[in-house]
């Protein structure tokens, strides 16, 4: 059943068999990892939608826009953040480098509570 725990379990058995079975596993940048947090947000977001919807509902196609909008979005800044950390140098970060994401993070937290709460 989509409203249940079952696509969280894909996600979470995806990310072991990535971390027990897949090759080059040193690297966490490589690309069967970027398409497997693809396919789990993919999941995630029909999984949702799914949930929603009554067994006898017709879905119309144009009721999918904004969700593939939005998936598209958050896709689009994920594999943003994955090329800047690959930018990145190996080894040990710059503690001004370190200061500076964890700003960063923080900034984008308060922003998100900021935005929510305009709802």
């Amino acid at each position: 059943s989509p409203g249940s725990a079952a696509p969280a379990a894909f996600g979470g058995a995806a990310a072991l068999g990535l971390v027990i079975v897949a090759p080059g596993g040193e690297e966490p940048l490589r690309p069967v990892v970027l398409l497997t947090v693809t396919v789990v947000h993919l999941v995630h977001v029909l999984a949702g939608t799914a949930a929603l919807l009554p067994r006898s509902a017709l879905l119309h196609l144009s009721a999918l826009a904004r969700p593939l909008r939005r998936f598209l979005a958050i896709q689009a800044g994920v594999m943003a953040l994955a090329g800047l950390a690959a930018l990145l140098p190996g080894g040990r970060n710059p503690v001004l480098l370190e200061v500076l994401a964890v700003l960063g993070v923080a900034g984008a937290a308060v922003l998100a509570v900021v935005l929510l709460r305009r709802r």
